[in-house]
């Protein structure tokens, strides 16, 4: 299964395992408790963090923007938005039963867009 994550320093990550990965994995990669943050409903993305993150870690700028472009692309008003992602995050793509999936080469694309994007600017 192909996966990313996105570090606090805004390091993308990219591994592949030969199953989903258990909670336990999930929680040694963000530090602690996992919650999970659904980043697009369109291509069924989603993020496992840790649930104390914003207490004890930094800002992930990069998590944060892809999020915000995804939910963009899924036709959300972006204007009402306050929210961000704090701390490494584990994109995951999951089929419509919740199951894991591999991220897709457009989604792997789309997040390295984001990171360019946040290099230019």
């Amino acid at each position: 299964m192909r996966y990313a994550v996105i570090t606090e320093d805004n390091t993308v990550v990219k591994n592949d395992t030969k199953e989903e990965l258990t909670l336990e994995e999930l929680q040694k990669l963000v530090g602690g408790y996992v919650e999970r943050v659904t980043v697009s409903k369109e291509s069924k993305l989603a993020f496992y963090v840790n649930e104390n993150g914003k207490f004890t870690q930094d800002g992930n700028m990069v998590a944060t923007q892809f999020w915000l472009d995804c939910l963009k692309e899924d036709g959300y008003d972006m204007n009402l938005f306050s929210d961000y992602i704090a701390g490494p995050a584990v994109l995951i793509k999951e089929d419509r039963y919740g199951n894991q999936t591999d991220l897709t080469d457009e989604d792997n694309e789309s997040l390295m867009l984001t990171m360019i994007q946040m290099i230019e600017a």
